[in-house]
């Protein structure tokens, strides 16, 4: 049993992004919310980054996602439905822990 270690921890972690995928979509340079990304714990949190002008197409994941006065804009979608678009860093990290139901794990730095 102890030679099947890995195989399942990979099956835990892949049914756990199956059954609650969390995707964050980022329209634009994504700088503006690196510090958030490298400070908050997200470990099954799947990013995507998109230049500004990029045009998707309708099969997309990402398509209709645009950004917002100019700026870069983030979209968090827990499941097959986005919340409302930020385009801050602290807007991002209080959509980020209110979707970990507002917990603060011990790695978070």
């Amino acid at each position: 049993a102890l030679h099947h270690t890995f195989p399942f921890a990979t099956l835990l972690r892949n049914t756990g992004l199956m059954l609650h995928p969390l995707s964050l979509i980022m329209m634009g340079d994504a700088k503006p919310f690196q510090d958030v990304l490298r400070h908050i714990s997200a470990p099954l949190l799947v990013k995507l980054e998109f230049p500004a002008d990029v045009i998707l197409p309708k099969n997309h994941p990402a398509f209709g996602k645009t950004r917002l006065e100019g700026k870069t804009t983030a979209y968090l979608c827990p499941g097959r439905q986005c919340l409302p678009p930020v385009t801050d860093a602290d807007a991002l990290e209080q959509l980020l822990r209110q979707e970990r139901g507002g917990q603060r794990p011990a790695n978070d730095g």
